[in-house]
């Protein structure tokens, strides 16, 4: 299936929409999300042909996706009568506050972690045994490896700071 993105959305922001699809709601609702990327409005049963999946499947993925106000429905009644279609939308209010949600988590996690780096001082073994131990930890091995009895060597995390500070600094500019 060819894939191009609605002239509403960027590049990028499409391609962060769909990862973070995948990561809340699998590989699977990616292949959903991306035909309604493409289709202002389709139906179920559109949608199970356009992706490859069965009925019961897309509707699955399209009640996960809806309780995550990812997307939205309206209901009209069928032309052959006794049964209602279901035609799906992408929720764009939706979809902003998902990805303001998740980018506002990262933000802490980033910050949490900076942080930790700029309160702690840092120790590797030269021999690479274990990864980077705190000076708390290290103090109390006496300062040598617990694998192989090396004296530990302080580790510069300058650039670690460095590197979380500007990608806290280019999400906090991102609206």
């Amino acid at each position: 299936m060819a894939f191009i993105a609605s002239a509403q959305y960027s590049e990028e922001s499409v391609d962060v929409l769909l990862r973070l699809i995948a990561v809340l709601s699998g590989e699977d609702a990616v292949k959903v999300v991306k035909v309604l990327l493409n289709e202002k409005e389709v139906s179920d049963e559109v949608l199970a042909e356009k992706t490859g999946m069965r009925l019961n499947q897309v509707r699955r993925i399209l009640y996960d996706l809806l309780d995550k106000h990812i997307v939205t429905y309206r209901r009209e009644a069928s032309e052959r009568g006794g049964y209602h279609l279901y035609i799906w939308s992408l929720n764009g209010e939706g979809l902003r506050r998902m990805v303001k949600e998740r980018k506002g988590h990262v933000l802490n996690r980033l910050r949490e972690r900076l942080l930790y780096e700029q309160q702690n001082m840092f120790f590797v073994c030269p021999n690479g045994c274990n990864g980077r131990v705190t000076f708390d930890k290290a103090m109390d091995h006496q300062f040598k490896c617990s694998k192989c009895g090396a004296i530990l060597q302080s580790f510069d995390n300058s650039k670690i700071i460095e590197k979380l500070r500007l990608r806290i600094e280019s999400l906090e500019k991102d609206p």
